[in-house]
């Protein structure tokens, strides 16, 4: 199932940013933001440019900075209660790209 704005507002617990414009935000982009204590995740996501960004620092260090391009598919998954952002390329010999942000941050390129 794609994504829309109120699965990324739950996944995020933030409200979506996006431009409100003739184009639709899966074209043009939609920034999301997930902020605890200690992790600070920026995400900005463009389905249907096959886009996505991600800026993670934990207790003011930079964790990883990230942009994956030429992706087909980006969707929520639950599993055992726990929520992934899966996104999925159109190159099958590159892995998916996995973030986690409860109960902590998980970031991983491949199954997890």
């Amino acid at each position: 199932m794609p994504l829309d704005l109120d699965d990324l507002q739950s996944f995020f617990a933030s409200e979506p940013i996006y431009d409100e414009s003739d184009v639709p935000w899966e074209y043009s982009g939609v920034a999301c933001r997930f902020v605890t204590a200690q992790d600070d995740v920026s995400c900005r996501l463009a389905p249907g440019q096959g886009e996505l960004t991600l800026m993670w620092s934990q207790g003011g260090l930079k964790r990883l900075e990230l942009s994956l391009d030429n992706l087909f598919l980006m969707k929520i998954e639950s599993q055992s209660g726990i929520e992934r952002l899966v996104a999925i390329p159109e190159d099958s010999t590159r892995q998916p790209f996995v973030l986690q942000l409860r109960p902590h941050v998980f970031v991983a390129l491949g199954s997890v």
